[in-house]
C-alpha cells in the first residue's frame, strides 16, 4: 500500500466552500481499529510471556522471554501505525489491488476455512496433531482454490507430519499424537 496519493481523511473542498463543516472520510476508522488491535495483540503477548515460568538455566532466558520481545515489537509497531493514522497518513490500494473483485464474497470459502479452524481446535486432542492438521491444511487449500485434490492431500500429510516431527524430535515439544499414539 502506498501513501503518496492524497489523503482520504482530508476535508472535502465542496463542504468547506459552502460554509458547512468539513466532512471526513469514514475510511479512517478501520485503520484506527487495526492499529488498536495490533497494540492489543502485543499487550496480550507481553502479559502471556510474563506469566511463563522463570528459567532455571544458566543463561536466564526462559519460555517467557521470546513472547515478551515479540509482544513489545508488535505493540511498538501498532503504536507507530496509530500515530501514522492519527497524523492522516492512511494507506491506499496499490494499482494491482484495484483489479480484484472485492464486491463479491465467496461465503463457501469463508465457511470452509472457518470450519476447518474450528474443527482443528475441537479435534486436535482426540485425533492428534498430524491428522487434524492434515485435514485443516487440505480444507484451507481447497477453499483457496486448490483443484488437484490428490496432490493437495499428499502435501497436507507431508506438511503435518513434518511439523509434528520438527516439534517432537528437534524442538522436544510434544504435540498430541491422538489416535496415532504408539505409531508415531
Amino acid at each position: 500500500m502506498t501513501t503518496d496519493t492524497p489523503l482520504a481523511s482530508e476535508p472535502v473542498a465542496s463542504a468547506t466552500a459552502s460554509g458547512a463543516s468539513p466532512v471526513r472520510s469514514p475510511r479512517r476508522w478501520p485503520e484506527l481499529l487495526l492499529a488498536a488491535a495490533v497494540i492489543a495483540i502485543g499487550a496480550i503477548t507481553i502479559i502471556d510471556g510474563m506469566g511463563q515460568p522463570v528459567s532455571r538455566s544458566a543463561s536466564g532466558l526462559g519460555a517467557g522471554q521470546f513472547p515478551i520481545i515479540v509482544g513489545t515489537v508488535t505493540a511498538a509497531l501498532g503504536a507507530v501505525l496509530l500515530v501514522q493514522v492519527l497524523r492522516g497518513r492512511l494507506g491506499h490500494p496499490d494499482a494491482a489491488e484495484g483489479d480484484l473483485d472485492v464486491a463479491t464474497l465467496h461465503w463457501w470459502q469463508l465457511a470452509l476455512s472457518a470450519g476447518a479452524m474450528v474443527g482443528f481446535a475441537l479435534t486436535v486432542d482426540v485425533l492428534g496433531y498430524p491428522i487434524a492438521a492434515a485435514l485443516t491444511f487440505f480444507a484451507v487449500a481447497v477453499a483457496t482454490g486448490a483443484r488437484r485434490w490428490l496432490v493437495t492431500s499428499a502435501i497436507a500429510v507431508v506438511l503435518s507430519l513434518g511439523i509434528f516431527y520438527l516439534f517432537t524430535l528437534a524442538l522436544r515439544i510434544q504435540l498430541p499424537a491422538g489416535v496415532l499414539t504408539g505409531i508415531l
